[in-house]
């Protein structure tokens, strides 16, 4: 994604006073800020922007073909589904969640990460004691929950791999573009925790890495195919 950075000047006009300019105040200190382009909607309905203030960032949504307006204080960035119906954007620790055809705002709390799947479900990422977990969320609520998650990673094609501690062992696991779960691969003994998933340029194979168990054990590395997943 592109951003095209512009500096918005708020001028101040002022009069002369005793031959002398006013100085800017610090309450008009706001009035100076940064704009980035953000992305239109698939739909061609909504897009949004970012504001960049001195003291923190806004997220603002709006309607192309009427005045719908939304605000996402202390955000940086977002993104919409893919059917365009929902907008997120990362505000702090929570995840809000703008239901663009219903016009309701929610929010999801403790967010690291997120990523909208193909159909317009939402993968979220929050944290789990020593672990993760990763929801899939459709129609605002979450309909499967993947706990003990040490590692992830997204593809480009939007396949997303993860891997789970379970009963001391690793599995390795992958949702589809359509956050389906496909078949999951148990790991053989591994002597350390999974360290990186990382997947190849094709996004066909994962590369699966183990950290060493003690100070002269490299670890492991293992080469999974998509789809034998």
């Amino acid at each position: 994604m592109k951003y095209t950075t512009l500096l918005i000047f708020s001028f101040l006009w002022t009069a002369a006073v005793n031959g002398q300019k006013k100085n800017l105040a610090e309450e008009d200190h706001s009035l100076w800020h940064l704009l980035s382009t953000g992305t239109i909607s698939p739909d061609g309905h909504w897009y949004y922007y970012t504001l960049h203030y001195r003291s923190k960032d806004s997220v603002f949504v709006k309607g192309l073909h009427d005045n719908r307006s939304y605000t996402i204080p202390n955000s940086q960035y977002g993104n919409f589904s893919g059917d365009s119906r929902w907008f997120a954007a990362q505000s702090v620790d929570s995840l809000i969640l703008l239901d663009l055809q219903k016009s309701k705002k929610s929010a999801l709390h403790d967010v690291e990460a997120f990523q909208f799947t193909d159909n317009g479900k939402l993968l979220v990422l929050q944290p789990d004691g020593a672990y993760k977990k990763l929801s899939v969320v459709t129609e605002g609520q979450r309909e499967q929950i993947f706990d003990s998650i040490n590692c992830y990673n997204i593809s480009k094609t939007n396949f997303t791999a993860f891997s789970r501690r379970i009963n001391n062992q690793y599995t390795i696991n992958v949702l589809d573009n359509l956050g389906v779960l496909q078949n999951t691969v148990t790991l053989p003994n591994t002597e350390g925790a999974i360290k990186k998933i990382v997947w190849d340029e094709h996004n066909t194979s994962i590369l699966v890495y183990t950290k060493g168990s003690g100070s002269t054990d490299s670890g492991q590395l293992f080469f999974i195919k998509k789809d034998t997943l």
